[in-house]
């Protein structure tokens, strides 16, 4: 337990190099809520309930004002899969599409992709149906080094290449178990997002949540 610790604080440490980047999704977000439109955020797995997470602490205040009924979290399978696996639904793009679409997601309105791997399908289908929706550039956040990415899975390079995406990498090395794609990613997107949520009003004061939160723990 405390080899495990130590590696998520060493993570927690390295997203403090990524603060700028932060800063950057927390001004996003803030100008969309001044103009009346909503936040998307998308998942599978582990992220998808990372958003559902932080759509529920957006509606009860936990993170500020301004954010009730404003953040919208869905993940490949919806609500369904939050209790009982639902296998392969990940993998296709155009349900992340279809379920975007379903949600109401409108021009003005920005998408915030999540994906540990950089490579989920059914994420990258929802971030490139928002892009084409939306003069307001969805974000793509992951863990893997772009060029392992662009080697690997022809359609993380599409994104990758996709001017109309803006991309965040929280790469923060192997997880701490050999074989696992989430653990400390999960870590750290949870925070970065949480913490852009919360400062949407002042983009600056995201070190200040990164000093808090790695005291602590």
């Amino acid at each position: 337990v405390e080899i495990l610790k130590g590696i998520d604080e060493g993570a927690l440490a390295q997203l403090e190099g990524y603060l700028p980047q932060i800063e950057v999704l927390a001004k996003a977000i803030g100008e969309t809520l001044t103009r009346g439109k909503r936040i998307f955020l998308c998942g599978c797995g582990a992220t998808g309930r990372l958003s559902i997470s932080l759509e529920f602490f957006a509606g009860e205040g936990l993170l500020g004002e301004g954010l009730a009924g404003q953040v919208i979290g869905f993940m490949a399978g919806g609500d369904a899969a939050l209790v009982r696996a639902i296998e392969r639904f990940e993998d296709f793009p155009e349900y992340g599409a279809r379920q975007l679409q379903e949600l109401g997601f409108e021009e003005g309105d920005l998408m915030v992709g999540i994906t540990e791997g950089g490579e989920t399908p059914f994420v990258i289908g929802a971030t490139e149906a928002a892009a084409r929706q939306s003069a307001n550039r969805p974000f793509f956040l992951y863990c893997n080094p772009d060029e392992v990415l662009a080697e690997v899975a022809p359609r993380s390079k599409r994104v990758l290449e996709n001017d109309a995406i803006r991309k965040t990498n929280l790469t923060v090395g192997p997880m701490a178990i050999t074989g696992s794609t989430r653990m400390q990613a999960s870590t750290v997107q949870m925070a970065a997002v949480g913490w852009a949520l919360a400062c949407h009003r002042e983009p600056g004061r995201v070190g200040e949540y990164a000093v808090a939160f790695g005291e602590w723990v």
